[in-house]
C-alpha cells in the first residue's frame, strides 16, 4: 500500500513547501512566485497554480499551511496583504480541489517540531529549524524550505499519529 502523502506550505514570495508520504522523508522546496516586481495578483496566481500542479502530480490527502498573523507596529501594509492573499490563494485551490485543508499557528508548529516556540528572535527560530532538518537528512535550501519541514512534521504527525493512518 502506498502511503498517503502530505503538502505543507509556508507562504512567502519565496515560498516554502515540502512534499512527502506519511511516515517517509519530506522533498523541500523553496519556490519564487514574485518573477521581480509582479503586482500581489499575479504572485496569488502564482500560488494557486502552484498548488494544483502539486496536487496534481501528489494527490495529497492533507495540504497544510502556515496562518498568516498581523504583528502590531512591525508588520507592514504591503507584507500583510501579500501574506493574507497567499495564504487566501493556496487554501482556496485546496478547497476547489476537495483536498482537507489544515492551517496552523507558526507557535504550535514550531512547538511540535522544535519542542518549544519561544527562541528569542525569528531569526534563531529559523536557524533552529535549518539545524533539525539538517540532522534529519533533509536538504532545506533556505529557510522557508525548512519552516515547510517543520509544517509537514507537524501536519504528518496530527493525520497519522505514530505513523498510524486513520481508518474511514
Amino acid at each position: 500500500m502506498t502511503k498517503p502523502s502530505v503538502i505543507t506550505f509556508d507562504p512567502a514570495t519565496a515560498c516554502g513547501c515540502a512534499v512527502g508520504p506519511i511516515g517517509g522523508k519530506p522533498d523541500l522546496r523553496s519556490i519564487k512566485l514574485d518573477r521581480h516586481g509582479d503586482r500581489p495578483i499575479d504572485v496569488f496566481g502564482q500560488a494557486a497554480s502552484l498548488v494544483h500542479g502539486l496536487i496534481a502530480e501528489h494527490d495529497p490527502v492533507l495540504i497544510a499551511v502556515e496562518e498568516p498573523f498581523y504583528k502590531n507596529g512591525e508588520s507592514r501594509y504591503e507584507t500583510t496583504v501579500l501574506l493574507h492573499g497567499l495564504y487566501g490563494a493556496i487554501t482556496g485551490a485546496a478547497r476547489c480541489r476537495n483536498i482537507t485543508v489544515w492551517s496552523v499557528a507558526v507557535s504550535t508548529w514550531r512547538a511540535k517540531a522544535l519542542g518549544t516556540s519561544k527562541f528569542g528572535s525569528r531569526n534563531n527560530a529559523k536557524k533552529a529549524m535549518m539545524t533539525l532538518c539538517a540532522q534529519l537528512g533533509w536538504p532545506a535550501v533556505d529557510d522557508n524550505a525548512a519552516d515547510a519541514g517543520g509544517i509537514w512534521m507537524w501536519a504528518t504527525a496530527k493525520y497519522a499519529p505514530f505513523g498510524v493512518l486513520p481508518v474511514a
